[in-house]
C-alpha cells in the first residue's frame, strides 16, 4: 500500500500467525520506519541523525525477522 497507516492495518489484520505481541511490534516498528522516510524523503527542514538511522536498521531487521524474510 502507499501509506504507512494501511500497511500498519494489514499487519494488524492478516498476520494471524504472529502473537498479538509481535503484531503490536511489527507495527510500531513500521511506523517509526515510515515516519523516518517522509523526513528522509520530504522534510527538509528536519534530519535524521546517527541515532535514528541506526534504529531504523535494526528496526527493519526486527520486522523482517518476525515476517521470516531471509535477507
Amino acid at each position: 500500500p502507499p501509506h504507512g497507516d494501511k500497511l500498519r492495518d494489514l499487519v494488524k489484520n492478516n498476520l494471524p500467525n504472529l502473537s498479538h505481541a509481535a503484531r503490536q511490534d511489527v507495527r510500531r516498528h513500521i511506523r517509526f520506519l515510515y515516519e523516518a522516510r517522509l523526513v528522509a524523503d520530504y522534510r527538509r527542514s528536519s534530519t535524521m541523525g546517527l541515532h535514528e538511522a541506526r534504529e531504523a536498521v535494526v528496526y527493519s531487521q526486527v520486522v523482517l525477522k518476525r515476517l521470516e524474510v531471509e535477507v
